[in-house]
């Protein structure tokens, strides 16, 4: 089994904290973030385990994606330096899922998603196509009227850096199937 983890360290006090993303499996894919800290039986001993909540929710900040279309342009996936589209098709806690279409022509017409954001807003993203994982680790920033993510290679072989994509929210994909282009804050008042 191959595991790909990425993170950023900070200190709260004396204390390294690591904020971790990462990606696992050779035929099925499991994705994971989470904030790890040194653990000290001497110094502290973690209360009793209890039932953990695992309600929408728990990590709101990006939850706003989901159902959002965007185009994407990367000549490490496509070929070429012509867009495609994505959609996030599902969100929760801070996890995403996803299809997507290359552009016409393209050796990549079609591709499934599996990723997560942390709240900062980093953001691992790993296309499946043909069979092949491509990772690519970037931050998102903006809001439902106007976003984007910028995204380079960060994977297995460790020479993925000159992989990168660019990612700009064109509108919003209803459930029903019908894509609607425009402010998603315009659609928040809409009834269906």
């Amino acid at each position: 089994m191959t595991t790909l983890g990425v993170g950023r360290m900070q200190s709260l006090g004396d204390i390294p904290l690591m904020e971790m993303q990462m990606i696992t499996g050779t035929g099925l894919l499991l994705t994971h973030w989470a904030y790890m800290t040194p653990y000290d039986p001497a110094v502290f001993t973690p209360p009793q385990a209890s039932e953990v909540s695992t309600a929408y929710g728990t990590s709101p900040e990006w939850a706003w994606t989901a159902n959002t279309v965007w185009e994407i342009t990367s000549q490490a996936l496509f070929g070429s330096e012509n867009p495609g589209r994505f959609t996030i098709t599902q969100y929760s806690n801070g996890f995403f899922l996803g299809e997507g279409h290359g552009p016409t022509g393209s050796a990549v017409q079609f591709f499934t998603q599996l990723g997560s954001i942390t709240p900062e807003g980093s953001v691992l993203f790993d296309t499946i196509s043909n069979g092949v994982l491509t990772s690519l680790l970037g931050q998102i920033s903006g809001n439902t009227s106007n976003a984007t993510m910028t995204l380079s290679g960060y994977g297995f072989s460790g020479d993925d850096f000159s992989k990168t994509a660019s990612l700009k929210l064109i509108g919003s994909y209803h459930p029903a199937g019908a894509y609607l282009q425009g402010p998603l804050l315009l659609l928040l008042g809409a009834t269906p």
